[in-house]
């Protein structure tokens, strides 16, 4: 073997470690900022599901009587099931799920709890003290979606309840 022969050997060697290190660093780029998008997107999620769950159970809506007149979203600038902090209006309650109940409506609805960002879709149970569903609006969120949910506890009728609002991206 000649010299020259040795030092291309070296040379291809050298070039083939250098591109499997190229490669390496561009997967793993790849990867960790796929990690960080989907961590931004989780904590994107949790902050909706926790401030419309705030504003479901915490404020009476606005106008205070939305459940009274004609739903609009032209009238009715945002909804909350509260008669005060914590303490839930039953007739809130029922119009509530009777609007999720059509989908014109629950479009309007998710809009005014900042739901609406593209791709987002939510749903809504409510439990009674011994933790039975009593009522849901919405499907449940796929098993393979990322998803953030918030719960919220108030007393309805007398009784606790506990309000859990899921968000998930389709």
């Amino acid at each position: 073997m000649g010299k020259g022969q040795l030092f291309s050997i070296d040379m291809l060697v050298a070039v083939a470690v250098a591109f499997f290190l190229f490669l390496a660093a561009t997967i793993l780029s790849d990867r960790l900022g796929n990690r960080l998008s989907s961590s931004e997107q989780a904590i994107e999620l949790a902050g909706a599901a926790e401030a419309a769950a705030a504003q479901l159970v915490a404020s009476p809506g606005k106008p205070l009587d939305w459940n009274r007149i004609e739903f609009s979203e032209a009238v009715v600038d945002s909804i909350g099931l509260a008669e005060s902090r914590n303490s839930l209006d039953s007739e809130k309650v029922e119009k509530f799920f009777e609007l999720a109940a059509n989908q014109t409506a629950l479009a309007s609805i998710q809009r005014m709890l900042g739901l609406a960002r593209p791709g987002y879709n939510f749903s809504i149970t409510l439990y009674n003290q011994t933790g039975a569903a009593v009522n849901q609006t919405g499907p449940e969120p796929p098993v393979q979606k990322p998803a953030a949910s918030a719960d919220r506890v108030g007393v309805l009728n007398g009784s606790l309840a506990r309000i859990r609002l899921v968000v998930w991206v389709d």
